[in-house]
């Protein structure tokens, strides 16, 4: 899990494989390394100084935390993480060394 520091004092907490894209205008989209069954739709939030509203979920999210300390907490579902380790490893195996 990666933390990072967002607009208007907020914090997400994600998986490392999530990139998390923002804008001065506080829209969040947290995205994939990685195409899904060629699905790349992005998580997306909008921060304010008082909320975080979830605009759209895609299907690899299995839970979202929202808490009052503007914490964001995502996790990814258990059988798209087995497919992070099956790319990462499919990469790795692919990797020429001297």
């Amino acid at each position: 899990m990666n933390t990072h520091q967002m607009q208007f004092g907020w914090t997400i907490e994600a998986p490392k494989y999530l990139s998390i894209l923002t804008n001065k205008n506080g829209l969040v989209a947290i995205v994939s390394e990685y195409a899904t069954f060629g699905d790349n739709q992005s998580l997306l939030i909008t921060l304010s100084e008082t909320s975080a509203e979830v605009a759209v979920t895609p299907h690899y999210i299995s839970s979202l935390t929202i808490s009052t300390e503007k914490k964001i907490k995502i996790a990814t579902s258990p059988f798209y993480e087995q497919q992070m380790v099956e790319i990462e490893k499919m990469n790795s195996d692919s990797q020429i060394t001297d």
